[in-house]
Formats: C-alpha cells, sequence, structure tokens
C-alpha cells in the first residue's frame, strides 16, 4: 500500500524510522511533525529543478527525499549521528522512484561542507547561530538558505548570526520558526506563504 501511495502521489515519502535527531534534541513526535512541515513548505516554494541541494543534519533523510522529488539535480544529506545516517538509508530503500543523485553521508559540519544551490539545516538555534558562517559558506553566490530548529525567542539571535544574508520567508508553527534566507546574488522563487522579511 505505501509503495502505491508513492507511486501515486510524488509528493508521498514513506519515513518508516523515526529521527533521532529530534529525540536527541529533546524534541517529542508532536515536535518532529511541525518541523517536518515547515522545512518542507520552506521547500516547496523554491525552483529546485536543476539545482543541489545540501542538508545539513538530515536525520531521516526526509528534506533529501523531498528535494529529490521537486526536481533536484543532486541532494546529499550528512549527519554527524551514525544512527541517523542508517535511518536515512534504510528510509532510501522504502522510497521508490528516488533519483540516483541522493547520497547520505556521515560528517560533522565543521569539518567543511561541499558547494550546493540550496543547503537547508534543521538544527538548534544556538547551533545555527554558532555555526552561521560555516553553513552560509556552502550556499553558492544567489542561493539559498533555509534553516529551522529555532524556537520562536531564538529568531533574533539566528538572523544576526545569518546577516547580511536577508530572510525571504518565513513560518512560524506552535513554537518552531522556518527561515529561508537569499544569499547576495539573484532573486528566488518563494511562492504565497508568508512573504520576505527584509533584514
Amino acid at each position: 500500500i505505501a509503495d502505491q501511495e508513492a507511486a501515486q502521489d510524488p509528493h508521498h515519502i514513506r519515513k518508516d524510522c523515526l529521527n533521532r535527531q529530534h529525540q536527541d534534541l529533546g524534541q517529542k513526535p508532536r515536535d518532529y511533525q511541525v518541523l517536518d512541515r515547515v522545512n518542507r513548505k520552506g521547500l516547496q516554494g523554491i525552483d529546485l529543478v536543476n539545482r543541489f541541494v545540501l542538508d545539513v543534519g538530515t536525520g531521516s533523510g526526509v528534506l533529501v527525499f523531498a528535494a529529490d522529488r521537486l526536481g533536484a539535480a543532486g541532494a546529499v544529506g550528512i549527519d554527524n549521528d551514525p544512527d541517523a545516517i542508517q535511518s536515512a538509508c534504510d528510509n532510501l530503500r522504502l522510497n521508490p522512484g528516488t533519483g540516483d543523485g541522493i547520497e547520505f553521508r556521515e560528517t560533522d559540519l565543521r569539518t567543511g561542507l561541499p558547494l550546493a544551490d540550496v543547503v537547508t539545516a534543521n538544527l538548534t538555534g544556538a547551533l545555527l547561530a554558532r555555526e552561521a558562517t560555516a553553513l552560509v559558506s556552502a550556499v553558492r553566490p544567489g542561493g539559498t538558505l533555509i534553516v529551522s530548529g529555532l524556537l520562536v525567542d531564538e529568531r533574533s539571535a539566528v538572523v544576526e548570526a545569518f546577516a547580511p544574508a536577508r530572510v525571504v520567508w518565513e513560518r512560524t508553527e506552535d513554537e518552531w520558526v522556518g527561515l529561508v534566507f537569499q544569499t547576495a546574488g539573484r532573486e528566488i522563487v518563494t511562492g504565497n506563504e508568508t512573504q520576505a522579511n527584509q533584514v
């Protein structure tokens, strides 16, 4: 049945393995569901066709699969947790029709990141602020950075850390915030959800 649903809905992603990363961050299953929606809404507002996507803190790999289904030329998910990478690889086997350009790597973001047109990072607010330079450096000029995992009261510190990249989309659900940043170079397409706050 799950395989039939995946074949009928190009955006359906089967996830039988709960992302341990969220448990390690103290996030409940409800939190996981909210963050999943926030992240995927951010991706859906961007034209990913022929673009390369890097997912930092990939966990179960759901954003990598979403990027593939949305037309990305390639998508790499990294995580420093071997259990998370195993979960992502298990989910890869559960999702028929995924592209050949998907890859998962066990690595730490502080060891250097590959360049990408779109970078996603679902991390704590404190870690996002601390590693802002490394994350922005991984985005090609004119590219897009999507961050989540931060709480409402951490938003200002995270936005300040990522300056001069500017917020072009954001979504708040429950206590969680998702932000899309644009780096210098060119405008991006952001869809009709919540329009840009300029910083």
